[in-house]
Formats: C-alpha cells, sequence, structure tokens
C-alpha cells in the first residue's frame, strides 16, 4: 500500500463523489475507481456502499478512515518538520 491510496480515499469522502476527488487531485476519475479497487483488495473489504445518492462508507470505510487521516496528519507533519529544521 502507498500513500497516494489513502490520500485518494480521503479525497474521495471529502469531495463525496470520484469524479470530484478525481479533479481534485488531477487524475481521471477511472484512476480514481481502480485505486479505490486496490485499496478495497487490499484489505479485501468495501469501504463504499454505491447508491443511487452517490457513496456512503461503509462500517470498514469509516474505520480507515479514521487511521487514513491520521497517516496523513502525521506525514505532513513529518514533513514539515523536517524541512524546518533542514532550514536551521
Amino acid at each position: 500500500m502507498n500513500f497516494k491510496l489513502l490520500e485518494t480515499f480521503i479525497a474521495v469522502i471529502d469531495h463525496k463523489t470520484m469524479s470530484r476527488a478525481a479533479e481534485h487531485l488531477f487524475t481521471s476519475q477511472p484512476n480514481v475507481s481502480m485505486m479505490i479497487m486496490e485499496l478495497e483488495d487490499y484489505f479485501d473489504t468495501k469501504l463504499f456502499y454505491r447508491t443511487s445518492k452517490g457513496l456512503e462508507l461503509t462500517p470498514s470505510g469509516s474505520d480507515l478512515e479514521h487511521f487514513a487521516r491520521k497517516i496523513i496528519h502525521d506525514l505532513n507533519e513529518m514533513n514539515q518538520r523536517m524541512f524546518l529544521q533542514k532550514g536551521t
């Protein structure tokens, strides 16, 4: 698994659709769909319910959201600190 998969997963949650997430990430909707499928395959679970109203997180998706946001936050914080130290 890589960071980009988690970043894409969070973008889909935040933007409510794979199309809008793709626009935000400057990629294509099929690419976003493939990345979500890759995550689902990795964890062997569905992360979203696909409904007529759009996407809803499954219980597994909600669990992953918690960890993904923490990982992304921690990685961003690490990068900020390391680059700040580099400048001193």
